[in-house]
């Protein structure tokens, strides 16, 4: 899994982090995105950071945060749009 996320993010991985409690992970790089995968697929992509994401916690339920060197915090819907953007 190690090789397609650094492949499917453009080279670097910043961010991962599990969903639930299956083989859910969220992981965030250097080409803006965050990834949703499930048993090493890719579910969805979140787009919506202009700089590289740095940071992604889930915070219950079906949604997470993520952090970005474009000074925001998104908050999203998993597998799903963004919900609110903080701006720093």
């Amino acid at each position: 899994m190690r090789e397609t996320l650094k492949r499917d993010h453009g080279d670097f991985v910043f961010a991962v982090t599990p969903v639930g409690e299956g083989d859910g992970v969220l992981s965030g790089g250097s080409d803006d995105k965050i990834k949703l995968w499930k048993g090493g697929t890719l579910v969805h992509t979140h787009t919506g950071h202009t700089n590289t994401v740095c940071s992604i916690v889930m915070v219950g339920g079906a949604r997470f945060l993520s952090a970005s060197c474009d000074n925001t915090i998104i908050l999203w819907s998993l597998g799903g749009g963004a919900l609110k953007t903080y701006r720093g």
